[in-house]
């Protein structure tokens, strides 16, 4: 047999927890954009700057909405806010209201039923949400490595590239 060795992760990087979970006729949704960001500052920032170029296709639809954004556990909270006020600063970029999820409020499947479209940059997590039928826009961060996306996915009409 194989000898696997299983290492408990601290608390403050699990991703799930398992708590009771809503049924989905309960949870109303009421964002309409949620970014969900994958465990680097490099990423976090490409996908802001992606969505807040002033020639972005997407920074229409994000001017009258705020963006939500559940944080990777790894990401400091404190460094993506600096972020944020150094992009509000920078003329190139123009924001509309960032609120960050806390994660202990809700579990990952509640974020995704709250919200209508769901923005990944390189989170394998986009498969998930694409499993569950909600609208995802996917945002490319590296040229040399495509979206984590299953190739049961790719042409699933609640997937749009930018």
């Amino acid at each position: 047999g194989n000898n696997f060795r299983y290492i408990k992760i601290q608390k403050r990087m699990q991703r799930f927890k398992s708590k009771k979970i809503k049924k989905i006729s309960e949870i109303n949704i009421k964002r309409e954009f949620t970014f969900i960001t994958h465990g680097t500052e490099n990423e976090f920032l490409q996908v802001l700057k992606i969505l807040f170029n002033a020639n972005s296709p997407i920074k229409k639809r994000l001017r009258d909405n705020p963006l939500y954004v559940r944080l990777h556990p790894s990401l400091s909270q404190k460094k993506v806010q600096n972020f944020i006020f150094l992009l509000r600063k920078d003329q190139k970029y123009d924001l509309s209201e960032i609120i960050i999820i806390n994660n202990q409020d809700e579990t990952f499947i509640e974020t995704l039923n709250k919200t209508k479209v769901c923005i990944f940059g390189d989170s394998s997590l986009i498969n998930i949400a694409l499993s569950m039928n909600i609208s995802v826009i996917s945002l490319r961060t590296s040229f040399t490595f495509k979206n984590p996306i299953q190739s049961v996915y790719l042409n699933k009409k609640n997937l749009f590239f930018y």
